[in-house]
């Protein structure tokens, strides 16, 4: 809500440090992050208020607040719990002294956990402008924008768009939470012209017949520019993101918190370069993006702080020059594109082999019964590890062996593979179906590590 952005924008500007607790966390994860963080005071809403009391017991010189009570008239009672730059000045109600601190830090983001405990990523206020300058430069938010708030405000996705928003002048439509029919009504009735998504809500928004009326698709010709983050877009919704959004560019960006959202931008709705890999575009200004060793590096104003209270940790990602490893395998091409080959993590290494999961994702996808996939490597005795996948079918698809043409098998996929022209070594010994949907985190992305650990135990 409203509340929820007054706070997150007065805290620092107070001097004070603001660090977004999910609300999708069980009490266990977010006691964990007020360990970590340490806060002075808690904010809470009707949601999490059932964390008020516990905590309470736990931490008894925490404050607690509750966003939606009129805290004007406290404000200044609060500024004492707030751990203020020692540069300050006393100020009064009527000369409030604001202090120039670009890399004081302004914000924890917590990472999405998509292999362990999340870690608490410190952003400075000059982080958080130059994001904000980045996505005003390439996407080009301006005051006559109406912007819709799809994406929660304790990832730095949501975060640094907001934020941009309150730089660009836009207005802002919030909504609790993203709920596809809430969207489509919000679509309709206050002619957003911007929002930024992810694949998920991409094709919830697109998904057939949602946008039906009178026996018609239904059309949005205010929406003028899309963001997509959190992965690539599948490329069969690109003609319906057109036919529903007629007037919209479509940009994905490719980022993460350490780097305080996006590192690069790809316009979608024109020519799209094709290769091995995923294309993700060209960084804005004052990023710099480079190839180590296979490895995707970034270095700029965006680069976090590091890991709050985590020495051992940043220092494994952040070099001293200021670089930052991303941990993920990329190349540039001649036309300065980046191109992401997938995680350092997310390699399988079959038989001295390298085998990128990404790469073999892609290819099962393209395949008309396959609706989501997930490559992982699992343990074998003779090759290290084989390829390994885990799909999950089209509404109407059925897993077995068969000459109906809605049905598909093991054999069937080996085959599309072979024929997409995967080499031998790279198409999956093992393939899976599953029919409940893939563990993932609290941004949608997939638990890779909950998956082996699942296809270890066949």
């Amino acid at each position: 809500s409203e509340y929820y952005l007054e706070w997150m924008l007065a805290v620092p500007c107070a001097g004070g440090i603001v660090a977004p607790l999910n609300y999708r966390w069980s009490f266990d994860e977010a006691n964990a992050a007020i360990q970590l963080v340490r806060p002075a005071i808690l904010v809470l809403d009707e949601q999490c208020r059932h964390w008020g009391e516990p905590l309470s017991e736990l931490y008894p010189w925490m404050m607690q607040v509750f966003l939606e009570e009129d805290c004007e008239s406290k404000f200044f009672f609060f500024l004492s719990f707030l751990r203020i730059s020692p540069s300050w000045q006393l100020f009064t109600e009527t000369n409030l002294d604001l202090c120039f601190a670009p890399n004081n830090i302004a914000l924890i983001c917590f990472t999405s956990g998509t292999t362990g405990t999340p870690k608490g990523v410190s952003l400075t206020h000059r982080a958080l402008v130059a994001q904000s300058l980045a996505k005003l430069a390439i996407v080009g938010y301006s005051s006559m924008d109406v912007y819709l708030h799809t994406a929660p405000l304790c990832h730095i996705g949501g975060i640094s768009s907001v934020l941009a928003m309150v730089m660009a002048g836009s207005q802002q439509l919030f909504l609790p939470k993203f709920e596809t029919s809430a969207v489509r009504q919000a679509l309709k009735d206050y002619n957003i012209s911007t929002m930024i998504v992810v694949p998920t809500i991409l094709r919830d928004i697109l998904e057939p017949g949602i946008f039906r009326k009178s026996g018609s698709d239904q059309v949005f010709p205010s929406m003028l520019t899309i963001l997509n983050g959190g992965g690539s877009v599948p490329s069969r919704l690109l003609p319906a993101v057109k036919k529903t959004f007629p007037n919209a560019r479509l940009f994905s960006a490719y980022g993460m918190t350490e780097a305080c959202s996006s590192m690069t931008f790809l316009r979608l709705d024109g020519h799209v370069p094709l290769g091995v890999g995923s294309c993700v575009g060209k960084p804005p200004p004052h990023v710099q993006v480079g190839i180590k060793d296979g490895r995707i590096f970034t270095r700029g104003p965006h680069v976090m702080h590091g890991y709050w209270g985590q020495t051992i940790e940043t220092a494994g990602v952040l070099q001293q020059d200021g670089w930052l490893d991303t941990g993920d395998i990329g190349k540039i091409d001649k036309a300065g594109n980046l191109w992401l080959l997938g995680r350092a993590k997310d390699v399988v290494k079959t038989g001295g082999e390298n085998v990128y999961a990404s790469e073999v994702e892609m290819v099962l996808s393209q395949h008309p019964s396959v609706s989501s996939v997930a490559v992982v490597g699992v343990p074998e005795s003779r090759l290290s590890e084989i390829v390994a996948a885990v799909v999950r079918l089209h509404d109407g698809w059925t897993w077995s062996i068969s000459e109906h043409p809605m049905t598909v098998s093991e054999s069937d996929l080996r085959l599309h593979c072979s024929k997409q022209g995967l080499s031998r070594y790279k198409i999956p010994k093992l393939i899976v179906q599953r029919q409940d949907p893939f563990p993932v985190t609290s941004t949608g992305k997939v638990r890779k590590d909950m998956i082996k650990a699942g296809l270890s135990k066949l």
